[in-house]
């Protein structure tokens, strides 16, 4: 008789559900994952910044912006883009972006950073396997 009396007060038609039934949105799971797997901001960055479809950086680039503590603003992010479509117009496949407190070389054919350069490490240094110069 229970059995009965609980089926008539929830008594409803099911709705075939595909998604997830843990309770929180997919951006809050997002942000779950991340912190859960000690993702460090610059891969949370180069993640989305992949994401959009822009500039790429390798695992090598971001390693030694990390090591070399370089600071890449969302100024500086514009400025390389479009030096890197500007480059892309003149036929450029790899380069050397020169900006005033850090270099990068990129492939633009690929729009990846390949590596990072410090102000410090520029002095005295040789660079081979590029095709251009861009000063930032």
């Amino acid at each position: 008789m229970v059995g009965k009396l609980v089926d008539r007060l929830f008594n409803y038609t099911q709705i075939p559900y595909s998604g997830s039934i843990t309770g929180r949105s997919k951006s809050a799971q997002k942000v779950e994952k991340n912190e859960e797997h000690g993702k460090d901001f610059s891969k949370i960055l180069n993640e989305k910044i992949q994401q959009e479809g822009s500039i790429k950086f390798s695992s090598h680039a971001m390693e030694r912006i990390k090591k070399r503590n370089i600071i890449i603003t969302q100024k500086d992010m514009k400025n390389i883009e479009k030096a890197v479509e500007q480059a892309e117009k003149k036929g450029v496949n790899e380069a050397l972006f020169v900006g005033s407190k850090f270099s990068l070389i990129i492939s633009v054919k690929n729009k990846t950073v390949i590596t990072a350069i410090d102000e410090k490490s520029m002095k005295n240094n040789i660079f081979t396997n590029i095709d251009s110069a861009v000063i930032l």
